[in-house]
């Protein structure tokens, strides 16, 4: 982030000297100039209360725009250097950004979101969620942007009870799933406009929940062959004996509960 070339700028004490410092002067030479060469030459003279209402006009008229300049610019400029700081440091990140406001436009479309929907940036932002995908049906993602921008409470959704909540196809065809199994978090962010906008963070589980689902499936499996004759294939629980079965049973509700 660029920092203000002038070192005297850096500080608000600095700031509030600089600030005295060009009124004082200017408003200095523009009294000299008016006492000692305008009203001289032109016989004018003014009283004490007209003095008085030039000075705070002067100081008014001086002190409007140097505050302004001084603060207000260079926030701003301040501002749009964090914004792109925050812009560049949400595309280093191996996850999806989002930001969203309570009506679902998109505010902000990271590298990651691009990559993985095929929809650029420029196409996404500006645009709602529902335009960006057909698809989209998810009244938790819904509640907790809700509850995140009204009551500025984070929120974190589960992929055990929610698959997904954005319809991502996947390019991989390695395994059953066809959508983007997700783990979600919500948080708020306020702008300069003092706005509260959703942060949506999304972790890609997909890998996970495969491997887990197939490790569920193999436990299944060996827990119904341990209890049958591969020969005749009758039931029989002492054909594999009874730790075979035992340590089954473990392997598959382990598996189960990795998959919950």
């Amino acid at each position: 982030m660029k920092r203000w070339k002038s070192g005297w700028f850096r500080t608000p004490l600095r700031i509030v000297v600089a600030v005295g410092a060009v009124v004082f002067g200017v408003e200095f030479l523009f009294m000299a100039l008016l006492h000692d060469v305008i009203m001289p030459l032109t016989s004018f003279t003014v009283s004490d209360t007209i003095w008085s209402i030039i000075d705070a006009v002067t100081l008014v008229v001086l002190v409007s725009p140097v505050l302004y300049f001084l603060v207000f610019v260079r926030m701003q400029r301040d501002f749009a250097e964090l914004t792109r700081f925050f812009a560049e440091l949400t595309d280093t990140l191996m996850m999806g950004v989002l930001l969203v406001d309570t009506d679902l436009r998109v505010h902000r479309w990271n590298q990651w979101m691009e990559r993985k929907t095929g929809i650029s940036s420029q196409q996404a932002c500006g645009k709602l969620l529902t335009e960006l995908f057909a698809d989209f049906n998810s009244p938790r993602l819904l509640s907790a942007i809700d509850l995140c921008i009204k009551h500025k409470s984070p929120q974190l959704i589960s992929q055990t009870l929610n698959r997904y909540v954005l319809p991502i196809p996947l390019l991989s065809t390695m395994h059953d799933l066809k959508l983007m199994q997700q783990q979600v978090s919500v948080a708020p962010l306020t702008n300069s406009r003092g706005e509260t906008l959703a942060v949506i963070s999304i972790n890609d589980v997909t890998e996970s929940v495969a491997k887990s689902s197939a490790l569920a499936r193999l436990a299944t499996k060996m827990e119904s062959q341990s209890n049958r004759d591969q020969l005749t294939g009758a039931l029989t629980g002492i054909f594999c004996g009874h730790g075979w079965r035992r340590n089954s049973s473990k392997a598959c509700a382990i598996a189960r509960r990795s998959v919950a």
